[in-house]
């Protein structure tokens, strides 16, 4: 926790939670000077800011006694939540949110993370003290998933909330992660417009391949080709810039380019960028990436890649990437970490989407399980995995995702040589074979041997119903038909 989390809000954007500290001071009193003046009275119950800038200086001392979180958002302080205790096992609890972020779930998920940090500190209760007037925060209290007792005197509700982690608390954090997830990927892998940036009149250029691969597609929304040394790409009028308010950016210039261009897209509202370009982790440049990463987070951006092949989406004819061949639509959704084994795929298979992670420094498989778990064009996803980022929530989220729809998994470097094979081109560290079977077969996700595997499982999955019931027999001479993953059968042979 010392160095925070992102959290995901409501309309997509990206909020960094971390530990409140000292030098938060002036930013803390900016976060002041932005509040409205009746923000600041809900807040502190009086009608002047002088209250207000007295205790941050207060909260942002060495005599503090309380634990706060706070939010940044685009590099600015967003808002604040704490705790302080008693001398018992309660603690106060208050919350101040920037006026312009109200209304995206901020305040729920601040305070849902202070009450579980609250209860691993050994405090059982939390007391607020809320005006009656202010009727959000005490809606949002409610919505906790936590017990909550109230009771009002002079003008004020006087609320307690047992400060334990209820499965009611895990299951609103889980929903609304998911509802964020979606949201904050919809204008990536469903575009109402996109820029190509590299954008090249050479024919062999992976910019003027990706689009090519864009008009060939009949992709309907405005295609903008970025290039400042060319006006006319592919019979397109080329800008020197990415426009304001893009959703999708495909980066394909060269690395020691990329941050600028990603810094430019941030100052133009780009929602996500897909970058091709190689010279990342997978080169030994981490710092590089992890720069890349930080500016995209700092504006709000989702990143696939670098290092990947591009994205696909069917059902809105987007072939945004420098594929060779068109993909087919169907009703599969395919992951690859793999940019040599997910063109493969796509030769075979016909397809709802198609997502190159490479390097994987954002969107991961676990973004995209909560993705396409309600995309109802999606009746099957498979995943070529090297990697596992965080395999608990993979677990965590693949186990609910299966109870909808059969999840496919091929995991390579299985041997030591397959192993550093994976770390040469996208950076991935192998999670042990052994505890990749007992993790996938916790969540209910089909483990296969090989990308033939995946393929012939992946067509069956998607031409024909799943069986019911333990009425399916197998016959064969080998034993290990009795690893069969897909359904309960009785085995002979």
């Amino acid at each position: 926790m010392a160095e925070g989390y992102d959290v995901l809000l409501r309309d997509g954007g990206i909020a960094h939670v971390r530990p409140l500290r000292p030098g938060d001071r002036a930013a803390l009193h900016e976060l002041v000077d932005r509040s409205s003046e009746r923000s600041a009275y809900l807040r502190f119950f009086t009608g002047g800011r002088n209250t207000a800038h007295a205790y941050m200086d207060r909260v942002t001392s060495d005599k503090y006694r309380g634990h706060a979180l706070v939010a940044v958002m685009h590099e600015r302080l967003v808002a604040v939540a704490e705790y302080i205790p008693m001398d018992d096992d309660r603690a106060d609890l208050a919350i101040l949110i920037d006026d312009a972020v109200h209304g995206h779930g901020l305040g729920t998920l601040l305070l849902e993370h202070v009450a579980l940090d609250a209860a691993g500190h050994g405090v059982r209760e939390l007391v607020a003290e809320v005006l009656a007037e202010n009727r959000p925060m005490i809606r949002v209290l409610h919505d906790l998933g936590l017990p909550v007792g109230q009771r009002f005197e002079d003008g004020t509700l006087h609320v307690a909330i047992t400060a334990e982690p209820t499965a009611g608390l895990r299951e609103g954090i889980e929903a609304r992660d998911h509802e964020a997830e979606r949201a904050s990927l919809a204008r990536v892998l469903a575009p109402r417009s996109v820029a190509v940036i590299g954008a090249s009149r050479d024919e062999r250029a992976v910019g003027h391949k990706v689009l090519r691969n864009l008009l060939d597609g009949g992709f309907a929304g405005p295609v903008h080709p970025v290039n400042p040394n060319a006006t006319e790409v592919a019979g397109l009028t080329c800008r020197p810039g990415v426009p304001a308010g893009v959703d999708l950016a495909v980066v394909a210039v060269p690395a020691a380019h990329v941050l600028e261009v990603a810094r430019d897209c941030a100052k133009a509202g780009v929602a996500g960028l897909v970058v091709l370009s190689s010279g990342f982790a997978e080169a030994g440049q981490h710092g590089a990436e992890a720069e890349l990463l930080q500016v995209c987070r700092s504006a709000g951006m989702r990143l696939i890649g670098p290092n990947c092949l591009g994205v696909v989406n069917t059902a809105v004819r987007l072939n945004a990437s420098f594929l060779p061949h068109p993909p087919v639509r169907g009703r599969i959704a395919l992951m690859s970490q793999s940019g040599a084994v997910g063109a493969a795929l796509l030769d075979r298979l016909e397809v709802s989407a198609f997502v190159s992670v490479g390097n994987k420094a954002d969107v991961s498989g676990n973004d995209l399980l909560e993705y396409w778990e309600d995309d109802d064009g999606t009746d099957v996803i498979a995943l070529y995995l090297e990697s596992f980022g965080n395999p608990r929530k993979f677990a965590r989220i693949a186990r609910r995702v299966t109870a909808r729809k059969p999840v496919l998994l091929v995991k390579s470097g299985r041997s030591d040589a397959g192993d550093r094979a994976v770390r040469s081109h996208t950076a991935a560290a192998a999670t042990p074979d052994v505890a990749v079977d007992a993790l996938v077969r916790a969540a209910g996700v089909i483990r296969l041997d090989s990308v033939h595997d995946l393929i012939d499982t992946a067509r069956l999955l998607a031409s024909q119903p799943l069986p019911r019931g333990r009425r399916v027999a197998i016959g064969g001479t080998r034993a290990g038909l009795r690893r069969w993953p897909l359904m309960p059968v009785s085995v002979a042979g």
